[in-house]
């Protein structure tokens, strides 16, 4: 189980210069009826510019019965690591 956990962690290293991009996503899709959500989350940060990194959570619902897509995004800047290590975010 250990090793899951490590290979599931955020890789994203603060402050780093070399810019980063990683997403998680997760889905739900009804069984028998055309339902669905969608979950994801994406770290970002610019190459030369990491004081620019974001987070963004991002949500989608569709309905296929009623031809319905409702989706759902916010984007937080990164600040500096507080005193337990812990990147904060900024809305």
């Amino acid at each position: 189980m250990m090793e899951r956990a490590v290979s599931n962690r955020c890789r994203y290293l603060e402050a780093d210069p070399g810019g980063h991009y990683e997403s998680y996503f997760q889905r739900a899709n009804h069984r028998e009826r055309p339902l669905a959500f969608w979950i994801c989350y994406i770290v970002f940060c610019p190459k030369g510019r990491p004081e620019d990194a974001v987070g963004e959570l991002r949500a989608i619902y569709f309905d296929s019965e009623r031809k319905r897509v409702t989706a759902a995004k916010e984007v937080l800047r990164f600040l500096l690591a507080n005193s337990h290590g812990r990147v904060a975010v900024e809305r």
